[in-house]
């Protein structure tokens, strides 16, 4: 029995120590998967930090482009808003051109009009003016004393300016008339007696005298000039204010 005993005590030691062996071999093995565990965990966390870290800066790269895309488009919208606005003042400019060219072709017809009425005008003023030219001139040679008709005329048409009674108008006619009779009378060239001397150069100074204290036109100072040629009477006068009323003619654009 003792023996027995022995036997199974034995068996029993005999197990605890192979249990524990095994606990052993168990427990080593554990720490060493769980250092395998350890070690493979930290390398696959150190590639998803990797991983993470270069997602991160793809993503911030990604963002800036969009960022920088953005900008580029908004640039772009901002350009296309001012080209319109561009093309929209052009086209007011344009249209403005074509109404300002239609106004300027408008004007121009009528300009062209006027220039037509002006020149029919003139072209029936000469007309009229050669047939009174003629009518005028035959009435002097027909004349008995032509000098005393033209005299009689000038001095009525200087007394009638005097007289301030005819409007400027009426003046101007007046004065237009009194030259053309006073070239028509030297044209006809004739004979100036002592008497209608005399009297013409009573007008002629009285006239004179008239202009130096009052103001006259240009018209006035060609008809004085042709009444004394017409008369004979510019040597009767001094030379220098002959020049000088001749100058002032001149200047005015009254003869060529």
């Amino acid at each position: 029995m003792k023996m027995m005993m022995s036997k199974h005590l034995g068996i029993l030691v005999l197990g605890k120590s192979h249990l524990y062996l095994l606990s052993e071999i168990k427990h080593g093995n554990l720490n060493k998967d769980f250092d395998e565990l350890h070690s493979r965990a930290s390398s696959e966390w150190k590639e998803l930090e990797n991983h993470l870290d270069s997602t991160r800066s793809s993503l911030r790269t990604v963002f800036e482009q969009l960022v920088e895309r953005e900008n580029e488009i908004l640039y772009r919208e901002k350009k296309l808003e001012d080209r319109e606005v561009i093309v929209e003042q052009l086209d007011g400019i344009e249209k403005l051109c074509k109404e300002l060219s239609e106004e300027l072709e408008l004007k121009k017809k009528q300009h062209n009009a006027v220039l037509i009425t002006i020149e029919e005008k003139e072209r029936e003023l000469s007309h009229r003016q050669e047939l009174l030219c003629s009518e005028i001139f035959t009435v002097l040679k027909a004349s008995s004393d032509p000098v005393k008709l033209a005299l009689d005329a000038v001095r009525g048409i200087y007394h009638l300016r005097l007289s301030r009674e005819d409007t400027e108008f009426d003046a101007s006619i007046a004065r237009v008339g009194c030259n053309l009779l006073l070239e028509l009378l030297m044209k006809a060239s004739p004979e100036i007696n002592p008497q209608a001397r005399d009297e013409a150069m009573k007008l002629a100074s009285d006239w004179n005298d008239k202009m130096k204290v009052a103001s006259y036109n240009g018209l006035e100072v060609l008809g004085f000039l042709q009444f004394l040629v017409s008369f004979r009477l510019v040597s009767a006068f001094d030379a220098n204010e002959i020049h000088s009323l001749f100058d002032a003619v001149v200047r005015n654009k009254l003869i060529l």
